[in-house]
């Protein structure tokens, strides 16, 4: 950092006076360029608080940004463009109308230089110095006193070119005020915690003189043990001046309560291990769990219940005991441990002995697989020729089953002859319960008569239970 240096009954010159002050400025812009880094943007302050009805009070704050120590003359002393972090002041609290509800806003800061404080500023005569002068040459013009790097606030939809963002403030349509949920640190905002707020917070040995001139670590400050290598504290109080490790510190292991690898690799199944792992004692399996590679489970294992059979989900012994056949029946039952179908598309089933065939419905044989069969023996008794015959089980109803009656019948050295009524409508005298007969009998000659006697007639029923 530069000096000016001036001697006992020098003459004074405006540029001394300038360049201690560049030379000042020069020093503080590398200072925190060493801090921050020379192309780092750094905010401090600016706090952003409700203000009245739809506005915003912002507080004081300070901007660095990269530029240049001067971009034009400063005084009598030339530019100079050499790169310098440069510092950009917001002096008192400014209050930001917020333009309407039902938007969001951001409130950004520009750096900006200005020469300001304009004054008429006395001169005097150099060839008369005992004349003097209102403004340069006597113009009556006035100069500014101030070159003054500012940090210009504003609120917009969007921020502007050379601006950087600070806070955003969402209001809903319709509000009337701003209230403090509404602001937000803006995306990007380039706020740096002071120094204060950070040196508790790095993870540097314990210092018991930094812990007396901080007034103590603050609660969960984390330290390096300075003795003991890998070995880390954190205070569990605040103002916390007592030793780590001391008897009744109120400092604890940053590790305290953390498994350590080898308990865990002794406790749970390791991720991508080649050898087989095995869990003793029950296991309860809850929400989704893939299991890939070997598993070996000992003891009891509960799985929960599923509702829906779609999936790839673990199905439980409860489930499939109310849902499927049992794997293993009651005696003397035998156990079918196999089922696929044969090249005659025919279904076989196997206990280990024996491999039976199921038949298919092509197999019946009735085209129909609805169609059942009744063959029995009645007896009937005629009465003037004709008879009723009841099926040993009725048919459905409303349906008519065919029968088949022998047409023809030898009896005691007679023949009888055997039909089906039909009735008045041409239809034959069936029904789903049964079905009326007739016959007549011959027994020589041309004489034929009404059955009378009693039969043992054979009947076939074929229909739709």
């Amino acid at each position: 950092m530069d000096r000016q240096i001036q001697y006992p009954a020098q003459i004074p010159l405006v540029e001394d006076m300038l360049n201690a002050q560049r030379n000042a400025m020069v020093g503080i812009g590398h200072l925190a360029g060493g801090a921050f880094g020379a192309n780092t943007v750094a905010a401090s302050g600016f706090a952003c608080s409700p203000g009245e009805d739809l506005a915003l009070t912002i507080a004081p704050g300070a901007l660095l940004a990269p530029g240049v120590v001067d971009a034009s003359a400063y005084g009598t002393l030339a530019a100079v463009s050499s790169a310098l972090v440069r510092q950009f002041i917001s002096r008192d609290p400014v209050t930001l109308a917020v333009p309407a509800a039902g938007a969001t806003y951001i409130v950004h800061v520009s750096p900006q230089t200005v020469d300001t404080d304009d004054t008429v500023l006395p001169f005097y005569n150099a060839a008369d110095p005992s004349v003097t002068y209102a403004g340069e040459n006597n113009s009556g013009l006035s100069a500014p006193t101030v070159r003054r790097d500012e940090a210009v606030l504003g609120i917009g939809a969007v921020v502007p070119d050379g601006a950087y963002p600070l806070w955003q403030v969402a209001v809903p349509a319709g509000a009337t005020a701003i209230t403090a949920d509404m602001i937000a640190i803006a995306s990007g905002a380039p706020f740096y915690p002071s120094l204060s707020a950070v040196a508790p917070r790095i993870v540097a040995p314990f210092n018991a003189q930094l812990a007396a001139a901080l007034g103590g670590y603050p609660l969960n400050a984390v330290v390096a043990d300075p003795a003991t290598p890998g070995t880390f504290w954190v205070s569990t109080a605040d103002a916390n001046v007592s030793t780590p490790g001391a008897t009744g510190a109120t400092w604890q292991s940053l590790f305290n309560g953390y498994a350590t690898q080898a308990w865990a690799n002794g406790q749970f199944l390791q991720l991508a291990e080649p050898e087989s792992q095995t869990v003793s004692g029950p296991v309860t399996f809850g929400g989704d769990n893939t299991h890939s590679g070997t598993n070996t489970f000992e003891g009891k294992t509960t799985v929960p219940d599923i509702t829906a059979f779609t999936g790839a989900d673990a199905l439980n012994a409860e489930t499939a005991e109310g849902r499927y056949i049992k794997s293993i029946p009651v005696s003397p039952n035998k156990r079918i441990t196999d089922i696929w179908e044969n090249a005659d598309g025919r279904l076989v089933f196997g206990d280990g002995t024996a491999a039976p065939v199921v038949a298919n419905l092509a197999d019946l044989p009735f085209s129909d697989p609805t169609q059942k069969i009744q063959a029995f023996t009645a007896y009937v008794q005629f009465s003037n020729g004709t008879a009723s015959i009841i099926f040993p089980r009725a048919f459905k109803p409303g349906t008519v089953p065919t029968v088949i009656l022998p047409s023809t019948q030898e009896q005691s050295n007679k023949w009888s002859f055997l039909g089906i009524l039909i009735l008045s409508n041409g239809t034959l005298a069936i029904t789903n319960t049964g079905v009326s007969i007739y016959g007549v009998g011959w027994g020589g000659g041309s004489t034929f008569a009404n059955l009378v006697e009693n039969n043992f007639i054979p009947v076939i029923a074929v229909g739709e239970f």
